[in-house]
């Protein structure tokens, strides 16, 4: 049968309603279609998240000239004054990218990424961004209501002015 017979239009969305429900339910599964284990994740920008957005925010605007940065080369010089230093196996910022804050470069070379106006938005305080994306295999299919800003974010972990100077 053709993939867009009605009767497997029917049953490839019946398949879709039982994985949401069992998804939404805070549960994970195997999915008897891509045969691969999917779960529902309710991700947030965390507090090294916000660091490394404004950290890459205030880079660039002291380097106009710069289209693109390597962040894993750049996170391994990043210090803030509370000791916290950002590696390359912290990869939670590279999460930025579901709330449209980061974009990476879309040819060969890889871990070359640039806020985003919305980033710098974010970043500078102006704008504020849903507190919760869900995504399920590393799409984001629902954003929560309540929304969050950069201070929020950051949390009492770090102080936004000492990460600014």
């Amino acid at each position: 049968m053709p993939l867009n017979d009605p009767i497997v239009q029917f049953s490839i969305a019946r398949v879709r309603a039982w994985l949401n429900s069992v998804l939404v339910s805070g549960n994970s599964t195997h999915c008897p279609v891509c045969d691969r284990h999917t779960q529902r994740y309710r991700r947030s920008i965390n507090s090294s998240m916000a660091f490394v957005l404004v950290k890459l925010v205030r880079h660039f605007e002291r380097h106009p000239k710069t289209k693109w940065l390597h962040v894993p080369n750049f996170l391994e010089g990043v210090k803030a004054s509370s000791g916290f230093v950002a590696t390359r196996s912290q990869g939670d910022w590279a999460k930025l990218r579901f709330w449209g804050l980061i974009e990476e470069r879309d040819d060969i070379r890889v871990g070359y990424w640039r806020p985003t106006q919305a980033g710098i938005d974010f970043a500078d305080g102006v704008s504020v961004e849903p507190r919760y994306a869900y995504v399920i295999n590393n799409s984001v299919v629902e954003w929560s209501d309540e929304k969050t800003d950069i201070y929020a974010a950051l949390g009492n972990k770090f102080s936004y002015r000492d990460i600014c100077s």
